[in-house]
C-alpha cells in the first residue's frame, strides 16, 4: 500500500498544470499584426495633424499677407480719389481757362452769307446795321470770321446756311454776352414782324464756348424738357458753367451740371 502511493505522489509531482485556454501561436501573431495596424494608422493620423498644422499656419500667413494688401489697396484707393479730385478740378480749370479765352467770340447759326470773300465785313454788316447792335453807343468791330462746316453740318444744312465764329472788339465789355442777349432779342422781333407766308431767316446768335461746356449743355436737355412737361419755364442760359435755369411758385432756380 505505502509503494502505490509514493507512486501517485511522483506522478502528481511531474504532471504539468492544466490551463483553462491555451493561447495558440496563431492567435499571438494576430494580435501582433493587429498592434502594427494600429499603431500605422496613429502615425498616419499623426502626420495627418501635422499637416493640418502646416496648412493651418500657411493660411493665417495668407490672412496676414491679404490684410496688408487690403490696407495697401485702402491707401491707394483715398490716394486715387484725392487725385481724380484733383485731375477733375485741373479739367475745369482748364474749360474755364478755354471759354475764358473765347470771351469775345460768337457763334452764328443758320445764316447765309453772301459767298466766302468779304466774311468779316458780312458779318458787321448783319451785327450793326441788319440787326443794329452796339457796343455802348459805338458799333461793333468784327476782328476776325471765319466758318466752321463738318461732314454732318454738311449733309444736314443744304440750304446754304452755315456756323460762323467771329471774334469781336467791343467797348466797355469784356465779353459777348450782351451783344448776345440784344441780337436774340433783336432777331426775335425781327421774325415777328415778317409778314404771314415771308420767309424768316432762322438765325441764332450763341457765345463760342469749347466743346467740353457745350457736351455739358447738351446733357442738360432732357432734364429742362422734364421741367417743361411739368408746366415750368425752363432754359440753358449761354454762360458758364453750363447749368439750368427754371421758374416755379418760389421763384427761380438754378442747377448746375454734375459733370
Amino acid at each position: 500500500m505505502l509503494k502505490k502511493t509514493e507512486k501517485t505522489v511522483q506522478l502528481s509531482r511531474t504532471s504539468k498544470p492544466k490551463m483553462d485556454n491555451p493561447a495558440t501561436l496563431g492567435d499571438i501573431m494576430e494580435k501582433l499584426m493587429l498592434l502594427d495596424r494600429i499603431e500605422t494608422k496613429l502615425d498616419n493620423i499623426h502626420l495627418r495633424v501635422e499637416e493640418v498644422e502646416t496648412r493651418v499656419a500657411s493660411l493665417e500667413n495668407d490672412h496676414q499677407v491679404m490684410a496688408a494688401a487690403m490696407d495697401h489697396v485702402q491707401s491707394n484707393t483715398g490716394f486715387s480719389e484725392r487725385l481724380a479730385e484733383k485731375l477733375h478740378s485741373a479739367e475745369r480749370k482748364i474749360e474755364a481757362l478755354e471759354n475764358n479765352s473765347r470771351r469775345l467770340n460768337i457763334r452764328i447759326l443758320g445764316w447765309k452769307p453772301q459767298g466766302e470773300k468779304d466774311l468779316v465785313k458780312q458779318v458787321s454788316t448783319l451785327l450793326n446795321e441788319q440787326l443794329e447792335l452796339n457796343s455802348n453807343g459805338q458799333p461793333i468791330t468784327v476782328m476776325s470770321a471765319y466758318r466752321i462746316l463738318t461732314l454732318k453740318m454738311k449733309q444736314t444744312r443744304e440750304d446754304g446756311a452755315k456756323t460762323i465764329i467771329a471774334t469781336l472788339q467791343l467797348h466797355g465789355q469784356d465779353n459777348a454776352s450782351q451783344v448776345i442777349r440784344q441780337a436774340n432779342q433783336n432777331l426775335n422781333i425781327q421774325r415777328k414782324s415778317k409778314q404771314r407766308g415771308e420767309q424768316r431767316e432762322k438765325i441764332l446768335i450763341t457765345d463760342d464756348v469749347c466743346q467740353t461746356t457745350r457736351s455739358k449743355r447738351q446733357g442738360l436737355v432732357p432734364q429742362m424738357k422734364k421741367l417743361r412737361e411739368r408746366g415750368l419755364l425752363a432754359l440753358i442760359p449761354f454762360t458758364t458753367p453750363a447749368r439750368i435755369v427754371y421758374k416755379d411758385g418760389n421763384g427761380w432756380h438754378t442747377e448746375y451740371s454734375q459733370d
